[in-house]
């Protein structure tokens, strides 16, 4: 199996899914389950072949792909494969709770297709190695989740939500374009791991680039000042919040730091924005998800602090930070799944997500109760779970580290008391006390929508205890390729009573007194109302784009023929003007002397200025297209002076056809008169003349332009040995540009049809009109 077959095969039941999951849908649980635990297995096998250091990481290609800007490589790397394993394991257990938490629903037959489109990005996004590439899956994981936050399209706040995100992270995705190719013109090559390697052999990129990737990895990531499109993204159903908005999507950005972060560490001031960024994302979603009552969105701010914690481990740069960094990573992944799948859960069963209105499930839920509880205390780094593995390396991290890491302990410190805290609000409020909903009320819940929490409980637990022999060489690797040298690391689940484990205990006591004392209320705060100024401003300028765009559009779009023309001609001197004031004014080089010109050709400019001055200033149809005739047939001349007989005859032909038509279209119009002001006369001789005199420069310079060798008397030698004819015009003609002159005998013909039906069907209509009677 290759690298980029499972993002086919994912792709191919996407496509097939609609049908598929409507005719039946228990083959296509099956079918699809495998298929995502085939690609999981694969995934680990090719991460511990990498992570063992016998293997080189694998590189993929293919010349099938249609364009020459884009190469269809994939590298397997161990950050691009801890990434690959998470979105299809965790992609796994979301696709068997989807299957359950839509059961039989109508909704379901159009969910899986995005969904798995999705999937299929995130792997191609991860596993890309030429950027552009990249570029595209990071765009189509953009556009996926645009459907799948609008999925509930009849909701008109689900749309806004939908395209909030589809153009806070499109917008940074093409910001993120724009320095791929920057950096690929500067290095010569668009491939992440030659990136990597001119890092590694002293080559510094430029500044510009590095901004422009780093903002698009903020916007997907949610790093402030872009975190307000995440937690509005819930609107979306659970499978995708816990899929998209907690273990996949959200990542991105962080994976792209990752995986440039040698580039980045090259600039004290991209690592000082992240740390700087990343700390205030953190503060950001814990005093936010502080005032939420619904379970869904605390788990969505909760998520802010997490994304905006890795995003300040890795701005910090240090082996031991990104040691850390990668270990919450992980954590946080499986938690975080699980508990979205719970909150979803508790909605279906209990129809609400609002903690107020929750409690005493334990006794009717009593395997889902356990899970989260088993999940929060992930979350919230109790020991032996992977969170407190994560947890106990970014303390041992700031104790140990310089004086910016002692500094930043105590941010730490709060951070996690708070998540701690949230984590049991969503986790076990809802079960704890007495049952306030009605007896009976509460739904049974789908076996498949049990699978996710529960598997991910055991799989945190698991991870955590057994983290020193399965994570150590996975996390060493990652790590390495993250500094971008060699990094010894060993994990260690038990470092003995030190003062990292103090103030881990420190924070569970700190965060179980912070639950106990201070539930929120829904009501916000004077820093959360000032933080949503954010989301106010994104609407101010969204609302101004809308309404400049629809004064210009009525402006530019009047139904006006002539004011298009207008502006086109406008457009295009502005533009050609531009282009040649930037070049200096190249000379212009003149055709040989006026003594070369036959006087019959020099008549010819006279009688055209008549005949032109005559169609511009008369008043009768008539005139005027008889006089425009006079001016096609004198060019139809010249083209046949020229050697050119074939133009000159389809010319002919076509103004012949042309004249007779509007003849009898315009025998019983009006005269013509003047509609526009002197002005915009004046503007209309002005453009004309522009035009006029730009197409005389460019025509001139074209002439004296010559890339390339004459073809006229590679033509002639041909004509014989390839054509059999002496005859060079015809050879030419009926071999050469066979394909051209059967073109200019198709537009005769469709001119002369056209003719004959419009005359038929004028002719037609007078007979059928009855005879006008004068007053």
């Amino acid at each position: 199996m290759s690298l980029d077959l499972p993002i086919l095969l994912t792709l191919l039941l996407a496509v097939a899914s609609p049908w598929w999951f409507a005719a039946s849908r228990t083959t296509f649980l099956i079918v699809g389950g495998l298929l995502h635990g085939g690609h999981l297995l694969y995934y680990l096998g090719q991460l511990a072949a990498v992570s063992g250091g016998g293997d080189a990481p694998v590189r993929q290609s293919s010349e099938w792909f249609p364009t020459d800007l884009i190469a269809w490589s994939f590298s397997g790397t161990p950050w691009s494969l801890l990434f690959a394993v998470m979105i299809t394991g965790i992609g796994l257990l979301i696709f068997l709770y989807a299957v359950g938490y839509f059961g039989s629903s109508a909704k379901a037959s159009r969910f899986f297709a995005p969904l798995l489109a999705f999937e299929a990005a995130m792997l191609g996004l991860v596993l890309a190695d030429d950027s552009v590439l990249l570029f595209l899956f990071w765009e189509l994981t953009s556009i996926t989740s645009f459907f799948l936050i609008g999925f509930n399209h009849e909701d008109g706040k689900a749309r806004w939500n939908a395209l909030q995100a589809l153009l806070i992270t499109g917008l940074g995705g093409v910001a993120m374009l724009a320095g791929f190719l920057m950096l690929g013109s500067e290095w010569g090559t668009l491939s992440l791991t030659d990136w990597r390697a001119e890092i590694a052999a002293g080559s510094l990129p430029s500044m510009a680039p590095l901004i422009l990737i780093l903002l698009g990895a903020m916007t997907k990531s949610a790093v402030f000042p872009f975190f307000f499109w995440l937690p509005n993204a819930m609107s979306a159903p659970t499978p995708v919040s816990g899929f998209l908005h907690s273990a996949t999507m959200v990542k991105a950005g962080i994976y792209l730091i990752g995986a440039l972060h040698p580039l980045f560490a090259t600039s004290p001031a991209i690592l000082g924005t992240l740390v700087v960024t990343g700390s205030i994302t953190a503060l950001t979603g814990l005093i936010l998800g502080w005032v939420q009552t619904d379970l869904k969105k605390i788990l969505a701010y909760t998520t802010l602090s997490i994304l905006g914690m890795l995003a300040l481990l890795l701005g910090l740069g240090t082996p031991e930070a990104l040691k850390a960094a990668v270990l919450v990573m992980l954590g946080h992944a499986c938690y975080k799944a699980g508990l979205f799948m719970a909150a979803g859960a508790i909605d279906k069963a209990a129809g609400t997500r609002d903690v107020r209105e929750l409690g005493g499930l334990r006794a009717v839920l009593p395997v889902l109760a356990v899970s989260s509880f088993v999940l929060a205390l992930s979350k919230a780094g109790f020991p032996p779970s992977l969170g407190f593995v994560g947890k106990e390396y970014v303390y041992k991290f700031g104790f140990g580290g310089p004086v910016l890491a002692q500094a930043l302990l105590v941010f730490l410190f709060i951070i996690n008391l708070g998540l701690m805290a949230l984590a049991l609000r969503v986790a076990f409020t809802p079960f704890r006390g007495e049952a306030k909903m009605v007896p009976g009320s509460v739904k049974k819940l789908n076996g498949l929508m049990m699978a996710g929490p529960v598997a991910l409980a055991v799989a945190g637990l698991v991870l955590g205890v057994l983290s020193p022999q399965l994570l150590t060489p996975v996390v060493g690797a990652a790590v390495s390729q993250i500094h971008g040298a060699p990094v010894d690391l060993v994990i260690k689940l038990w470092h003995g009573v030190n003062p990292a484990f103090l103030l881990s205990l420190a924070t569970l006591a700190s965060g179980w007194f912070l639950y106990q004392k201070w539930p929120s209320h829904g009501n916000p705060n004077l820093a959360a109302r000032a933080l949503g100024g954010f989301e106010s401003f994104y609407k101010l300028c969204f609302d101004g784009l809308m309404k400049g765009s629809s004064m210009l559009t009525s402006h530019l779009q009047n139904g006006d023929l002539r004011s298009y023309l207008r502006w086109f001609f406008a457009a295009v001197l502005l533009l050609v003007g531009a282009k040649w004031w930037m070049s200096g004014f190249p000379a212009i080089s003149l055709p040989g002397g006026a003594d070369e010109v036959p006087w019959i050709e020099w008549a010819l400019v006279p009688a055209l200025a008549v005949f032109l001055w005559v169609t511009v200033t008369t008043s009768s149809r008539i005139f005027a297209l008889l006089s425009l005739a006079v001016v096609g047939l004198a060019i139809a001349f010249v083209f046949a002076r020229l050697g050119a007989p074939d133009v000159a005859l389809t010319l002919l032909l076509v103004e012949t056809f042309t004249v007779i038509l509007f003849m009898r279209i315009v025998g019983g119009l009006p005269q013509l008169r003047n509609i526009a002001p002197p002005r915009e006369r004046l503007l209309d001789i002005l453009l004309a003349g522009g035009m006029g005199l730009m197409m005389t420069l460019l025509a001139l310079k074209v002439a004296a332009v010559q890339t390339h060798p004459s073809i006229s008397n590679t033509l002639a030698d041909w004509s014989y040995p390839l054509a059999k004819g002496k005859n060079v015009v015809n050879v030419i003609l009926v071999d050469f540009r066979a394909l051209d002159t059967l073109g200019e005998i198709v537009v005769v013909t469709i001119a002369a049809v056209g003719v004959r039906l419009l005359w038929k069907n004028s002719r037609a209509s007078e007979k059928s009109q009855p005879p006008s009677q004068t007053p």
